[in-house]
């Protein structure tokens, strides 16, 4: 189990014990914590701090509003002020990486057919894509990820029973399936004119281990 798992594990724990006033008082921090742009573990390790006080404090009669203020937000301000922030990509490397971690994919499938084939037939043969096909992935996977994330990101509306339904823009959704049905169609017209590429799997396996490991290494550093 992660370390960030294990403390909200233990956050969760201390929730179950305190009272409803320290509990609402208590979320309403954590919810600011957690939407702020800081290192997840930093934030998750000041929570289970605060925790930790306010239900000794609880245990001596103490209310969260005595002991850290009468505002939650400005508490919690107080609380992230000095905190390192978290990494942000910039778009161009933000979309540089939906790229890198799809063809490291396709990489890998590459391999994995290639040494299936060799397995079956018993002769060394060599991987076969087209440079349409990789640009067609590339394409396809920015459009795909930033449809997703449009989706996931639409409010939350209440409907008649009080529970959360989520808001679609249909508007959005249907963009972004025309472009990537532009895509499709752009890229089987390249598929004709553009060159096949000659990939044997163990090449194919030295670009999908440089492919993760550049994830790590380049998008991933703090």
């Amino acid at each position: 189990m992660s370390t960030v798992r294990h403390l909200v594990k233990d956050i969760n724990s201390i929730r179950d014990q305190l009272k409803q006033d320290n509990l609402s008082y208590y979320d309403d921090v954590i919810v600011h914590v957690r939407d702020a742009r800081i290192r997840r573990e930093s934030g998750e390790e000041l929570l289970l701090e605060m925790g930790q006080h306010l239900l000794e404090a609880q245990q001596r009669g103490k209310t969260a509003r005595q002991l850290f203020g009468k505002e939650s937000d400005i508490y919690a301000d107080q609380l992230i002020e000095n905190l390192p922030e978290a990494r942000q990509l910039s778009k161009p490397m933000y979309y540089l990486m939906i790229v890198w971690v799809a063809l490291t994919w396709v990489f890998l499938l590459q391999a994995l057919m290639g040494f299936f084939k060799i397995n079956i037939s018993g002769s060394g043969v060599v991987g076969e894509i087209s440079l349409s096909t990789l640009i067609l992935v590339a394409a396809g996977a920015v459009v795909l990820v930033e449809l997703v994330r449009r989706v996931a990101e639409q409010p939350a509306e209440k409907s008649e029973l009080d529970r959360p339904r989520m808001q679609i823009n249909g508007r959005s959704v249907v963009s972004y399936l025309v472009i990537m049905i532009a895509i499709i169609v752009v890229g089987t017209y390249l598929r004709n004119v553009m060159p096949v590429l000659v990939i044997s799997p163990w090449v194919s396996l030295i670009l999908c281990i440089i492919g993760i490991l550049g994830q790590k290494f380049i998008f991933m550093r703090r």
